[in-house]
This record gives C-alpha cells, structure tokens and sequence, in this order.
C-alpha cells in the first residue's frame, strides 16, 4: 500500500511539472510589420476571367521600423465570386494562407478575406482593416495564436499588426 501511495505521488508531482512547463511559456511580444506591394502569380483554373477555384501564390518583402525584416509568403483561392454566398458586389471571398519568414521565426496565418477581383484595393481594407487568425509557428513564435489585422496602405502595402495570446 506504501509504494502505491508513493508512486501515485511521484506521477502527481511528475504530472504538475509538466503541465507547468506548458503553461509556462508565454506569448510572444505584439509586433506590427509592414509587407510591401505583393509579386502575384495568377493560376486561373476554370473559366476565362474570374472564376470560383482561381489561385494566386505571392511573395512580398517586409520591414519593420523602415528596416527589412523578412518575407511573406501566401496563396490565396476565389471561393465565392462576387455577390455569391455572401461576398459582397464588387469583392471576391478568398480563402487565405500566409507565412511570414522573420528572423526569428515563421508566422503561419489563415482566413477568408475579401478582395476585388481585378486587384484593385477594396475600400474596406483600407477604412477598416481585415482581421485572419494565428495559427502558429516556429523559433520564437512556436505555438503562437492570436489575431493578425492587415490594413492596407493607399500605396498598396499593408500594415501587418499581429496581436499574440
């Protein structure tokens, strides 16, 4: 009775210093990047012209402070075309996959956004801002979570504000 006692205690105490250790880590500090005007490669899969299932993959340089600090990497999909299931006139809703290479890490980002589908800069992405989730990433950014909100710039960039949890 003893020894089961004492190893019931040991695998409680084995248990808490491993659910500290989880608990422990925190999230990374806020950080607010600009990524500049994107280089797009569109994949247009169906239909001449816009259609549901069109692809782009991008890339674009990032700095922080005016000073370059890494590069996004993204892919976005038509998923609704404009005025269908919900995307308003004149915006296509996009299904969004972002990976921002920092050096001290990768960001990994997904959501639905709108865009237009000529690639001209929506006028809600300029008034308000558009909001995608954090789902992960590596080095100093493993395990994060949270809320990116990227605004665009009447030039065309974006400011990329990542609020961790």
């Amino acid at each position: 009775m003893v020894k089961v006692k004492a190893v019931a205690i040991t695998l409680m105490g084995v248990s808490a210093l491993v659910l500290s250790g989880c608990s422990s880590s925190s999230a990374p500090d806020d950080l607010s990047v600009v990524s500049g005007k994107p280089n797009i490669t569109q994949i247009d899969t169906g239909a001449a012209g816009s259609s549901v299932g069109d692809y782009s993959v991008f890339n674009a340089a990032v700095t922080k402070d005016g000073q370059p600090f890494g590069v996004l990497y993204g892919q976005k999909l038509l998923v609704a075309e404009p005025g269908q299931d919900g995307a308003p006139e004149g915006l296509g809703r996009y299904e969004n996959h972002l990976e921002f290479d920092l050096p001290d890490g990768t960001i990994t980002v997904t959501g639905l956004q709108y865009y237009t589908v000529d690639g001209s800069i929506p006028d809600i992405a300029l008034s308000e801002g558009e909001d995608r989730a954090i789902v992960g990433g590596t080095g100093a950014y493993a395990g994060a979570q949270g809320v990116l909100r990227s605004t665009t710039n009447v030039d065309g960039t974006r400011t990329q504000s990542f609020d961790f949890s």
